[in-house]
């Protein structure tokens, strides 16, 4: 009988895993260009500080962030200061989002993306990793980027020429205009 209900539970730990996954196996229902003009903020925000976290092991996401994805705990906190507002009202000059500072890397895509960063790609439907020291465009709804799942709405750019930020530049442009009748 203790064999059968082992092989159970780890049934049961498997298809809780698999249906976790399935959750996010195909990406939120927004276009790049949809998620530009829902956005309710976009800012280009700097990463200056993380909260320490804590590894059982370095390949998994770590003690704090598995608290939060499992609705026990606030979850890791990484700072930003804003460099540049796009659009609407940033939370502050420097505020705190749900994140990582274990970076899993920048988007591979070229620009204009249409999926999320590495990060996303983790099982976790979002990208919570941040690189301390890098420079993120978030879209924000609600105060989070993490509202479309496995989409481009926190994604690390390289300077003010980087092909994504002029990207959603000019969708901002173009969406302001075309609210304003012009």
């Amino acid at each position: 009988m203790r064999f059968h209900l082992r092989h159970a539970v780890v049934l049961a730990v498997l298809l809780g895993s698999f249906m976790h996954c399935m959750a996010c196996s195909s990406p939120g229902p927004h276009s790049k260009e949809e998620l530009v003009r829902d956005a309710e903020t976009i800012v280009l925000a700097k990463v200056v500080a993380g909260t320490l976290e804590h590894f059982g092991n370095p390949d998994w996401p770590s003690i704090e962030m598995t608290q939060f994805l499992d609705q026990r705990g606030p979850g890791p906190q990484v700072t930003f200061e804003v460099v540049r507002t796009l659009k609407g009202t940033p939370p502050a000059h420097r505020f705190a989002l749900v994140g990582s500072l274990k970076y899993f890397g920048p988007n591979q895509e070229k620009p204009p993306y249409d999926l999320a960063r590495p990060g996303a790609q983790h099982g976790m439907c979002f990208a919570f990793d941040y690189r301390l020291g890098g420079t993120f465009l978030l879209l924000l709804k609600n105060g989070s980027p993490h509202w479309s799942a496995v989409r481009p709405t926190n994604e690390e750019v390289f300077g003010m020429r980087d092909r994504w930020l002029v990207w959603v530049e000019t969708q901002v442009a173009r969406d302001a205009k075309a609210r304003s009748g012009r």
